[in-house]
């Protein structure tokens, strides 16, 4: 590579660095629909069990309502969401896995 090579790559990464990658659109059916909607459900109700069990300042008040918004904000892709799940929660189907067995054994 010369140096003019490298320039131009550099202001091309630049260029792309700021524009938002389109997330595909991926409509979720039957099963798919209802097994996501269940996920959606338990990541609010940990946040609202959160907010209660915990004593929260403002700013973390703030965030869990952002965060729930986001979860339930239909314009996002459900990759999106999804992505916004497994960021706060880690893996989450693990996590509601274990949380449905606790409750069995109960």
């Amino acid at each position: 590579l010369t140096p003019q090579n490298m320039s131009s790559s550099a202001t091309r990464l630049k260029a792309s660095a700021g524009k938002k990658r389109k997330v595909p659109n991926i409509t979720l059916t039957g099963k798919h629909l209802e097994q996501f909607n269940k996920e959606i459900d338990w990541c609010v109700k940990q946040v609202e069990l959160g907010l209660e069990h915990r004593n929260p300042d403002q700013v973390q008040k703030a965030e869990a309502e952002t965060l729930i918004k986001s979860l339930r904000n239909e314009k996002l892709s459900h990759l999106e969401r999804r992505e916004v799940m497994r960021v706060r929660f880690g893996d989450y189907k693990l996590l509601m896995k274990k949380d449905e067995a606790g409750k069995k054994a109960k």
